[in-house]
């Protein structure tokens, strides 16, 4: 079926048998491609945007927004001009062979509980900072040596 109207709504509609469609609207600024299941690609001249759906998953290159974001659920990763940001409705995974985070400016880890387990922690910095009590079972040091003060 390929619908045209008059010129005042300017677009062109394809549609199979099968429900599946093209349409070119000047009006809306648009090109839209569908199938008969839920994936789509829509083209907007207007948002200077492209959008693939589907089913759930989801990307959007944002020109004007200068930006990409990959949609799955609740979770989503968005790349733009002022970074790059990872929302997950559940739980976050990163794995690798070898995995680094620096930062230019403060590193900040937040969580009700934070846990770093490996069979050898090594802290580097001139100066650390604790705040509350510090509990260990055993301290190796050149300098330390135990005393009345240091035994509970």
């Amino acid at each position: 079926v390929i619908e045209m109207n008059d010129t005042s709504e300017a677009f062109i509609n394809i549609q199979t048998n099968g429900n599946r469609s093209m349409k070119l609207d000047d009006q809306g600024h648009k090109i839209q491609i569908k199938t008969a299941g839920a994936p789509s690609i829509e083209l907007d001249d207007q948002a200077n945007k492209i959008t693939a759906v589907a089913g759930a998953p989801s990307v959007v290159l944002d020109g004007s927004g200068q930006s990409v974001t990959i949609t799955m659920g609740g979770n989503s990763i968005t790349v733009d001009a002022t970074g790059v940001t990872v929302t997950a409705a559940g739980p976050l995974s990163i794995k690798g062979a070898t995995v680094s985070v620096e930062s230019a400016g403060p590193l900040s880890l937040t969580g009700s509980t934070v846990t770093i387990t490996g069979a050898v922690l090594s802290v580097s910095a001139g100066m650390s900072s604790f705040t509350g009590s510090v509990q260990t079972t055993s301290v190796i040091s050149p300098v330390y040596t135990p005393g009345v003060g240091n035994l509970l």
